[in-house]
């Protein structure tokens, strides 16, 4: 088939729309009109997944050429494609990349945290809002400085926000918060990305 490429960022994307449509080729009883893949490949929509953020209260600190990004990745094969996709962002268009990273305690952060060894200039740390089973950022802080990462923890991901533009005022940044999909809901019901 020849289509058009995902609509989604990072190369990963192409396993998994590959994944998709061998898996609707698949089904016995459905046809799926070569132009109707084409559409739902430029057309997807995966809110929370390496979704560029740019517009509401999270985005006003930043400066104009300023990116904030949010994942709900969780685990070290996530870290994996999130730090390949950021990397070809680097490589394209180099901005200083700043982690604001919240987890669960039963998730392996460390795991998760090393892929962005050498990319990520820090990792900021914040709770998981309404969280019980959340790491504490302080903890988090502290795996993220064990594996040799500046690091500080937040109370929320818009202090950090904050902190991490306002310290380079005159530089443009890339943010991305990432390490949970409960925190990931959370930005975006704040961002008005989702209806509360």
């Amino acid at each position: 088939m020849d289509l058009p490429l995902p609509g989604l960022p990072g190369n990963h994307q192409l396993i998994n729309a590959g994944a998709a449509i061998a898996a609707l080729l698949a089904l016995e009883d459905a046809e799926f009109p070569q132009p109707a893949i084409a559409h739902g490949l430029t057309h997807v929509n995966w809110p929370g997944r390496l979704q560029k953020l740019d517009k509401g209260a999270l985005c006003r600190p930043l400066n104009t050429g300023s990116e904030l990004w949010l994942d709900g990745g969780h685990n070290p094969a996530a870290g994996r494609v999130l730090a390949a996709a950021l990397a070809d962002m680097e490589e394209r268009h180099p901005k200083p990349l700043f982690l604001i990273c919240g987890m669960l305690a039963n998730k392996d952060a460390a795991g998760f945290l090393e892929n962005f060894q050498g990319l990520a200039t820090a990792v900021h740390t914040v709770p998981v809002p309404g969280e019980a089973s959340g790491l504490p950022a302080d903890r988090l802080a502290a795996t993220a400085r064990k594996l040799g990462f500046q690091s500080i923890a937040h109370d929320n991901a818009a202090t950090a926000i904050a902190i991490i533009q306002n310290e380079r005022p005159d530089h443009d940044v890339r943010i991305v918060i990432c390490g949970s999909l409960y925190l990931a809901g959370a930005i975006l019901k704040q961002s008005d990305y989702i209806p509360r």
